[in-house]
Protein backbone atom coordinates (compact mmCIF):
# COMPACT_ATOMS: atom_id res chain seq x y z
CA UNK A 1 0.00 0.00 0.00
CA UNK A 2 1.47 3.87 -1.08
CA UNK A 3 1.10 6.49 1.24
CA UNK A 4 0.34 9.27 -0.61
CA UNK A 5 2.87 12.02 0.83
CA UNK A 6 4.67 15.24 -0.79
CA UNK A 7 7.41 14.88 -2.69
CA UNK A 8 10.98 15.33 -0.49
CA UNK A 9 12.41 18.60 -0.32
CA UNK A 10 16.01 19.03 -1.43
CA UNK A 11 17.19 19.84 2.39
CA UNK A 12 15.22 16.39 3.04
CA UNK A 13 17.07 14.50 0.00
CA UNK A 14 20.52 16.07 1.16
CA UNK A 15 19.76 14.43 4.87
CA UNK A 16 18.57 11.08 3.14
CA UNK A 17 21.82 10.72 1.23
CA UNK A 18 25.03 9.66 2.96
CA UNK A 19 27.60 12.68 2.42
CA UNK A 20 29.48 12.35 -0.57
CA UNK A 21 33.43 13.76 -0.55
CA UNK A 22 32.46 17.12 -0.89
CA UNK A 23 29.53 17.34 1.11
CA UNK A 24 31.64 16.15 3.44
CA UNK A 25 34.38 18.84 2.79
CA UNK A 26 32.22 21.23 2.55
CA UNK A 27 30.65 20.46 6.31
CA UNK A 28 34.38 20.26 7.72
CA UNK A 29 34.95 24.06 6.43
CA UNK A 30 31.44 24.88 7.56
CA UNK A 31 32.49 23.33 11.19
CA UNK A 32 35.51 25.11 10.94
CA UNK A 33 34.51 28.23 10.48
CA UNK A 34 31.74 27.91 12.99
CA UNK A 35 34.08 27.62 15.85
CA UNK A 36 36.90 30.02 14.78
CA UNK A 37 33.71 32.67 15.08
CA UNK A 38 32.14 30.63 18.24
CA UNK A 39 35.53 30.79 20.07
CA UNK A 40 36.66 34.35 20.17
CA UNK A 41 33.03 35.25 21.02
CA UNK A 42 32.70 32.86 24.23
CA UNK A 43 36.20 34.10 24.96
CA UNK A 44 35.05 38.08 24.57
CA UNK A 45 32.32 37.13 26.35
CA UNK A 46 34.03 35.06 29.25
CA UNK A 47 35.92 38.63 29.41
CA UNK A 48 33.33 41.01 29.31
CA UNK A 49 31.85 39.07 32.64
CA UNK A 50 35.01 39.14 34.18
CA UNK A 51 35.09 43.13 33.92
CA UNK A 52 31.54 43.43 34.61
CA UNK A 53 32.33 41.44 37.83
CA UNK A 54 35.18 43.48 38.64
CA UNK A 55 33.44 46.77 38.08
CA UNK A 56 30.94 46.02 40.54
CA UNK A 57 33.34 45.13 43.40
CA UNK A 58 35.21 48.44 43.21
Amino acid sequence: ERVNRKPLGLLEKLAIKPPGPLERLTGNLLGLFERLVREPLRLFEGLVRNLLILLEEV
